[in-house]
C-alpha cells in the first residue's frame, strides 16, 4: 500500500473508533479476549499461568477503579509477557527460529508503520506516550532475541521475539483505544537536558556500598534513562517524557525515607489534590495523570513502607519534574561526543 494511503487508512481507522466503544469497555473487552484465547491455547507452566491470570485480574481491577491509564501499563506488561510465554514453546532449532525471526521481523515492520503513520493529534498525550515506548522497545527486543539464540538457547531467543510481538499488539491497541483529549494540547520538545541533568546524578550517586546493595535498581534506571535518549533522539517526545518521570522515580527511591501515621495522610491529601489538580487542568496533562493513578493505587492498597515512599516520590518528585518539563527548554544541550550505547536485556522470568 503506497505511504499516502496507508496514511489516510490510519486516520480513518482513528476516526472510526471515536464513534465506537468507550476506553473502560475496550479494556474489559481486551482482557476478555485475551482469555478467551488462553482457554483455546492453555499455557502449560504452573507459574506462567499464574503471572498471566494475575496480570488479566490487575487490568479488570484498575479499569473497575476508573484507572484507565494504570489498565494500560498492566496490558502492556500482559501482552509482552504473553507473547514471550506463547512463543518460547513452539518449534525450535536454528534454521526454525532463523525463518520465525524473518517473518515476525517483516510483520512487526509493517505493525509499527501503521502505529506511527496514526493520527494522534486528538488522543490524549498520555495513551501516546505509552504506544511510543512500546515501539521503543520492539528493535531492541529484536536484536536480543537474536543474540539470546545464538549465545544461549532457542527457547530464550523465542521468548524475547515474542514480547516484541506483544509490544507491537500492544500499541496497535493503543492507537484503536477510544481515549480523546479534552484539554489543549501540550508542545512537544526534547527532553535532552533534564536527561542528561539526571543521568549526571545517577553516575555520582553510583558508588560503593549503595551500587552493590542496590545493582539492580541502577541497571533498571540506567536502562530507562538509555530508553528515553532513544525515543527524545527519534521525536517520539511523549514516550520519552513518560521515560524520564519512570527515571525519577527510581532515583527517587534510593533516598526516600519511611512515613508516619501523619505524613501518610498528608500524602493521601496530597495525591487527591493533584488528581483534582489534572482534572479541572484546561491542559493535556496526561501523562502526569499516569503517575497520579499509580500513587492512588499505591496509597489505597498499601501494604508495605515501600509502597508508600514509591507513591510519596511520585507526589513529592516526578509531579513537580513534568511540570517543569512542560517549561520552555533553558538552551541546547549537546550530547557529550563520545558515547557508549550498551542494550540491556532481560533475563527470562526474572
Amino acid at each position: 500500500m503506497p505511504a499516502k494511503l496507508q496514511v489516510a487508512a490510519a486516520v480513518v481507522v482513528f476516526a472510526l473508533r471515536l464513534a465506537g466503544q468507550d476506553a473502560e469497555t475496550q479494556l474489559r473487552s481486551e482482557v476478555d479476549r485475551i482469555e478467551h484465547s488462553l482457554r483455546e491455547n492453555t499455557i502449560a507452566d504452573i507459574r506462567s499461568k499464574a503471572n498471566t491470570e494475575e496480570l488479566m485480574k490487575q487490568v479488570r481491577d484498575a479499569t473497575a477503579q476508573h484507572r484507565v491509564f494504570q489498565s494500560l501499563e498492566y496490558l502492556a506488561e500482559l501482552h509482552s509477557f504473553l507473547g514471550g510465554v506463547r512463543n518460547s514453546v513452539e518449534e525450535s532449532g536454528s534454521p526454525a527460529f532463523d525463518a520465525r525471526w524473518a517473518r515476525v521481523n517483516g510483520d512487526l515492520t509493517t505493525l509499527l508503520r501503521q502505529v506511527r503513520n496514526t493520527n494522534w493529534n486528538q488522543a490524549q498525550n498520555g495513551l501516546r506516550a505509552l504506544a511510543e515506548s512500546a515501539l521503543g522497545t520492539v528493535g531492541p527486543l529484536l536484536s536480543g532475541s537474536r543474540g539470546f539464540a545464538e549465545s544461549g538457547s532457542v527457547a530464550d531467543g523465542l521468548f524475547y521475539l515474542g514480547q516484541a510481538q506483544g509490544e507491537g499488539e500492544f500499541a496497535k491497541f493503543c492507537a484503536s483505544l477510544n481515549l480523546v483529549r479534552t484539554g489543549r494540547a501540550i508542545s512537544a520538545r526534547s527532553i535532552l537536558p533534564e536527561l542528561l541533568t539526571l543521568q549526571e546524578k545517577v553516575n555520582a550517586a553510583f558508588v560503593p556500598p549503595r551500587s552493590i546493595e542496590q545493582h539492580s535498581r541502577f541497571i533498571a534506571l540506567n536502562a530507562t534513562l538509555k530508553m528515553a535518549r532513544e525515543l527524545d533522539a527519534a521525536g517520539s517526545h511523549a514516550g520519552a517524557l513518560y521515560q524520564y518521570l519512570d527515571a525519577v522515580r527510581l532515583y527517587g527511591l534510593f533516598d526516600a525515607s519511611g512515613l508516619d501515621d501523619s505524613s501518610k495522610k498528608e500524602l493521601k491529601e496530597k495525591v487527591g489534590a493533584l488528581r483534582t489538580q489534572l482534572t479541572s487542568s484546561k491542559n493535556d496533562d496526561s501523562v502526569a495523570a499516569i503517575f497520579v493513578e499509580r500513587a492512588e493505587s499505591l496509597i489505597a492498597g498499601a501494604a508495605n513502607a515501600e509502597e508508600w515512599r514509591a507513591a510519596s516520590v511520585i507526589a513529592g518528585q516526578v509531579i513537580p519534574a513534568y511540570f517543569d518539563a512542560r517549561k520552555p527548554s533553558a538552551g541546547t544541550v549537546r550530547p557529550p561526543h563520545k558515547t557508549v550505547q550498551l542494550t540491556l536485556v532481560r533475563w527470562p522470568f526474572t
